[in-house]
């Protein structure tokens, strides 16, 4: 008796076990490899829409990036400055918006 419930428990387990295990695969392949996709696809959608409504309403825009050439464009790309230059930027620019947070002190 004791041991036709220990093999009607092992076959129920091994079975639920095999379902979990094929399961939890296919939804971590879908997760990984499916789902960065359509989330991808969803916000390039809605960035190029939000980008023609905005050039619909202010129209044509100059860059304001400058552009260096001969020797200085040399040595400030081979110096890596424009990089130097955007991870001050972004360290003012976080500095700032952690001022803003009350009973932050720094």
């Amino acid at each position: 008796m004791l041991a036709l419930l220990s093999g009607l428990f092992a076959a129920l387990f091994s079975n639920g076990t095999a379902w979990y295990l094929a399961l939890k695969t296919i939804l971590g392949f879908l997760f990984i490899t499916v789902l960065p996709i359509i989330l991808n696809n969803f916000f390039k959608m809605i960035i190029d829409g939000l980008l023609s409504l905005i050039s619909s309403y202010v129209g044509t825009v100059s860059p304001l990036a400058a552009d260096f050439s001969g020797l200085a464009g040399f040595f400030i790309m081979n110096l890596g400055l424009p990089a130097c230059f955007s991870v001050v930027f972004a360290a003012i620019a976080f500095k700032f918006t952690l001022r803003l947070i009350p009973f932050i002190r720094l």
